[in-house]
């Protein structure tokens, strides 16, 4: 579990900090999506880069979070791509975490496994639709395909490509008010019920 009603609280950025953000994020002119992976083998987000890859002009944004062995290997396939909207954030502390999310428009978890994916609980409490593989164990209980996410098969980057631009397009209020409602089962005081 994560404190859900601490990440929606701190997810939520006035529009001037939101901005802000943003600006230093030096994403501008587009959506933005954010990706949180250990940049490994496991992790690294081959299939996201080539679903990118796939999308028209102009791209949304892809700001990575996250560091690895793999990074390098990750900034060279980017640059093979030829995607110049891709930020590389490195680490980033988890009490940095709720106003990154509140400061971008979509979050995408695509490891080729992931027995859960607490990122996926926290982008959601921040407001975020989320895309997730098939292989992240959150995806089967906190995403609904087409309310407040997508979910996708490993591997498949055109379906990736596609649920990514669907996801942008989804209602901001109306994911938000449905993933406030489904992790009602999820947060804290469930879990401590559930113990």
């Amino acid at each position: 579990a994560v404190d859900v009603d601490e990440f929606r609280r701190r997810g939520v950025l006035s529009p001037i900090e939101r901005s802000t953000r943003r600006a230093q994020l030096g994403v501008h002119d587009a959506p933005a999506v954010l990706s949180l992976a250990k940049l490994n083998e496991r992790e690294a987000p081959w299939d996201l880069l080539a679903a990118f890859a796939r999308l028209a002009e102009p791209r949304p944004w892809l700001v990575i979070a996250g560091d690895g062995p793999d990074r390098a290997a990750v900034e060279t396939r980017a640059r093979e791509l030829g995607l110049d909207r891709v930020r590389f954030l490195g680490y980033v502390p988890c009490p940095e975490l709720p106003a990154l999310y509140g400061a971008v428009d979509l979050f995408v978890h695509a490891p080729r496994e992931e027995r859960w994916g607490v990122s996926v609980q926290e982008a959601l409490a921040c407001g975020l639709p989320v895309v997730a593989s098939e292989r992240v164990g959150a995806a089967f209980d906190l995403v609904r395909a087409g309310v407040n996410g997508f979910v996708y098969p490993p591997g498949d980057v055109e379906r990736l490509a596609d649920v990514t631009l669907r996801a942008l397009a989804l209602p901001p209020a109306t994911v938000a008010a449905q993933s406030r409602a489904l992790l009602a089962d999820w947060d804290y005081a469930a879990t401590w019920r559930g113990i």
